[in-house]
């Protein structure tokens, strides 16, 4: 594939996101955010640096087998909508790649990275950002803050959990259609 992009990033790839529109003006045509990060949420997150020792001796634990004795929901999305066979392959995917070290060295450096695209200038490219109601209302606000006198951003708020494209996969489908077209 070649430039222009269209990126889909959801939570903390949002900062990534932005950071390459920044840096990358011209491959980036679009972002769609599926409640992403900006830079101003981790504000309000604690220091990472505990991620690397506390997400190692998670996985180590992992590793050893400790995940067969956790409720299913430790790792399963809610919702009735994986069969049972996808229900298996998430659990076991979970126990295998929840709190790995990529993981914990991304906490670590979260507040650095999001000072740094902080520091740059928005975007100018087209936006649309899901945000959904599931991480609270500052999470919220947060965003519309970040998307407020920008007329290139249409948000779109989803009565859902965080992971929205598990719960509204449909009518984002029918909006990311409609903001496709108007590119």
């Amino acid at each position: 594939m070649k430039a222009p992009y269209v990126l889909c990033p959801h939570s903390y790839s949002g900062i990534e996101a932005l950071y390459w529109a920044q840096t990358y003006p011209d491959e980036i045509e679009a972002i769609i955010g599926l409640d992403m990060a900006v830079p101003e949420h981790y504000d309000y997150t604690k220091d990472g640096t505990l991620a690397v020792p506390y997400y190692g001796m998670l996985h180590g634990l992992l590793e050893l087998g400790i995940g067969r004795y956790l409720p299913d929901s430790t790792f399963l999305p809610s919702g009735d909508f994986l069969t049972e066979e996808e229900r298996k392959t998430w659990i076991a995917l979970g126990n295998r790649n929840y709190a790995n070290m990529d993981v914990a060295r991304e906490c670590n450096m979260a507040k650095d990275n999001a000072a740094v695209v902080s520091s740059g200038d928005k975007p100018e490219v087209p936006m649309l950002m899901f945000v959904s109601t599931g991480k609270g209302d500052q999470w919220r606000e947060v965003s519309y803050r970040f998307v407020k006198n920008h007329p290139n951003i249409k948000t779109i708020e989803l009565d859902c959990d965080h992971y929205v494209f598990h719960y509204e996969a449909d009518k984002m489908t029918k909006e990311i259609g409609l903001f496709l077209d108007d590119l």
